[in-house]
């Protein structure tokens, strides 16, 4: 049995604190289920990325696709793909309104509005976050057996 402890990025050797307050520095939030769920080998890069992006936005931000290039240096097409599959698998909920727009050709324009649901929600990441984290805790992982395709 092989134990892990996490440590403080900063490399120091401290051991890993968990950010709770503003005064801890800009952080957001990633569900356990991330990792233990396999999502970080289910999802595309563009869902990643865009599930990154979406896990730091308010419920219901609005970003039209040609701003994610200036913003946060994502293409048009990438945050469509991305933007998509994770509606598509439920991560994100997407609701559209058409708005009066004199300038666009067609005199409307679509507006996007998109909020994560379930454990990607705001409000689920807030309430775990208010929970209080076992002190030193060790990860502790079993190897598999080499026999049965694992690292022995």
């Amino acid at each position: 049995m092989q134990e892990y402890h996490l440590l403080d990025e900063a490399g120091n050797g401290d051991p890993y604190k968990r950010p709770t307050k503003l005064a801890d520095g800009r952080w957001f939030s990633l569900p356990y289920e991330y990792w233990l769920d396999g999502w970080d080998a289910k999802l595309s890069t563009a869902e990643k990325v865009m599930l990154l992006i979406a896990l730091d936005q308010p419920d219901g931000f609005q970003i039209p696709y040609d701003r994610f290039s200036k913003w946060y240096g994502v293409s048009e097409s990438t945050a469509k793909r991305g933007l998509t599959g994770l509606a598509r698998r439920g991560i994100i909920d997407v609701h559209t309104d058409w708005h009066i727009n004199g300038r666009s050709e067609f005199g409307w324009v679509e507006v996007r509005s998109y909020t994560t649901v379930g454990i990607w929600s705001k409000s689920e990441r807030d309430a775990l976050m208010k929970t209080k984290p076992k002190r030193h805790t060790p990860i502790v992982f079993v190897p598999v057996n080499a026999e049965e395709g694992g690292i022995p």
